[in-house]
C-alpha cells in the first residue's frame, strides 16, 4: 500500500506540472500573469471565451494543487522514514 500512495503522489505532482505549463502558454497569450487574470476574471474583464474559462478552471486547480503540495511532502517523508505497510508491498 505504501508504494501505492507514493506512486499517487508522484502523478499527482506530474500533472500538477503539466498544469503550470499550461498556465504559462494561456499567460504568454494574453499577456498577463494567472493572478492578474483571476482578478479580471472575478471582475468580470477577462471575458467568456472558451480559453479564459479553462485558464480559470487550470488556475484553480493549480492553486490547490500548489496548496496540498506541502501536506504531500510530508506524507512522502513520512512514508519513507516508517515501516509501516512494508508488509503491504510484497
Amino acid at each position: 500500500m505504501t508504494g501505492q500512495v507514493v506512486g499517487q503522489i508522484q502523478r499527482d505532482e506530474a500533472q500538477l506540472h503539466e498544469l503550470e505549463a499550461e498556465l504559462a502558454n494561456y499567460e504568454q497569450q494574453f499577456g498577463m500573469s494567472s493572478p492578474e487574470f483571476a482578478v479580471r476574471y472575478q471582475s468580470g474583464e477577462a471575458g467568456d471565451s472558451l480559453d479564459v474559462f479553462e485558464w480559470n478552471v487550470i488556475y484553480k486547480m493549480t492553486r490547490f494543487g500548489a496548496e496540498t503540495h506541502e501536506d504531500r511532502d510530508e506524507i512522502s517523508w513520512l512514508i519513507s522514514t516508517s515501516n509501516v505497510g512494508e508488509d503491504d508491498d510484497q
